[in-house]
């Protein structure tokens, strides 16, 4: 089966327009072209506060955690890979680390709330791992509520809100 034409997939995203997500995805035996339906333009507006609060945080809590590990080893060489700590103290919480170049996944060990942080850039966003910070915090419940495709909502609130990430 042959995947199926950029050009007709994006014409199909234009006409059914910003509440839908449209993308081809490789399957066995061929490829599919995905549709799936977003978050609407009033829900979009309605969190916009609580977005622009969940990034703040998330920056806030992600640039705390990787300072705190960079003062506990020196920033990775990519020619050298020293034992990273397995967790480390933040705040009064144990985070638990695990590397996986570019980034550290914490988790507090207490709590279940997840950061995935760029080591490089911890101010760098990505819609999922946003998405599982909000999720997994408990305190961002209006946003999550309007993520029911995690990853693909998430980018539509960043859009909305002129946020960038990649």
């Amino acid at each position: 089966m042959a995947e199926p034409d950029p050009e007709a997939v994006r014409a199909l995203q234009d006409a059914l327009g910003p509440e839908m997500a449209v993308f081809s995805s490789g399957r066995r035996g061929g490829a599919t072209v995905t549709v799936i339906q977003l978050a609407g333009e009033a829900e979009v507006a309605a969190v916009r506060p609580a977005v622009d609060r969940l990034v703040a945080e998330f920056r806030e809590l992600a640039g705390a955690l990787v300072a705190r590990l960079r003062v506990l080893e020196p920033l990775w060489d990519d020619d050298e890979d020293p034992a990273c700590p397995d967790e480390i103290e933040l705040h009064g919480s144990t985070w638990s680390v695990s590397p996986h170049d570019p980034h550290y996944r914490f988790e507090n060990e207490a709590s279940g709330e997840v950061v995935e942080a760029q080591m490089y850039d911890p101010d760098r966003l990505d819609p999922y791992f946003l998405e599982t910070y909000a999720r997994t915090s408990g305190r961002h419940p209006a946003v999550v509520d309007v993520c029911r495709a995690p990853f693909h909502d998430m980018c539509r609130l960043l859009d909305a809100g002129g946020i960038p990430y990649g």
